[in-house]
């Protein structure tokens, strides 16, 4: 039982800390982990397919869209650069790069921790012959794989924002779209 515990709390240490920012960097590792990746998916209006990159720059009447989804080939110039006019874009779609893997990991630590501490509530109970530790064991790992699960699938939804090849709606969202740039 104190074997399962303090595996659980250093877990728990272990993942506080790697959130932890490093203040110590320098200013060319500081600034790649400042760029942060959305990817964008673009409707248009005009053809059935949608096109894909990351959203770099909004102008005046168009959007700017890079091919490349590494954080290095922006301070490097790695990357070519689309230019798509407002009236020919029907609908922008946006999640961040890392969002499901975010996701599922905050939900299986979220439900593994859940999950043992209801496996300890449970395990008071006289019933069941079953020992404490496999309790919060089985607690852990099924609440862990369900929040994981979970977790997955809120990390995929996407952000849409409708222009409908209209510049009033262009105008009216580009605010938003200016936090997805990478400039």
């Amino acid at each position: 039982m104190r074997k399962i515990a303090s595996t659980f709390i250093a877990m728990c240490i272990f993942y506080s800390i790697s959130a932890q920012q490093d203040t110590t960097l320098n200013w060319e590792v500081k600034s790649e982990k400042q760029i942060m990746i959305y990817r964008t998916w673009i409707t248009l209006n005009n053809s059935a397919k949608k096109l894909t990159g990351v959203m770099y720059e909004i102008k005046d009447s168009a959007i700017l869209v890079s091919n490349s989804m590494v954080r290095n080939n922006y301070l490097k110039g790695n990357f070519k650069v689309s230019e798509i006019n407002y009236n020919t874009i029907d609908l922008v779609k946006i999640r961040s790069k890392y969002s499901i893997g975010k996701g599922a990991l905050s939900g299986g630590i979220f439900g593994f921790a859940l999950g043992g501490i209801l496996g300890l509530i449970f395990s008071q109970d006289i019933f069941t012959p079953i020992p404490v530790g496999e309790k919060i064991m089985t607690g852990g790992i099924s609440l862990g794989i369900g929040g994981a699960l979970l977790g997955a699938v809120i990390g995929s939804m996407q952000i849409t924002i409708p222009i409908n090849g209209n510049i009033e709606n262009f105008n009216k969202n580009k605010a938003q779209l200016k936090k997805y740039t990478i400039q």
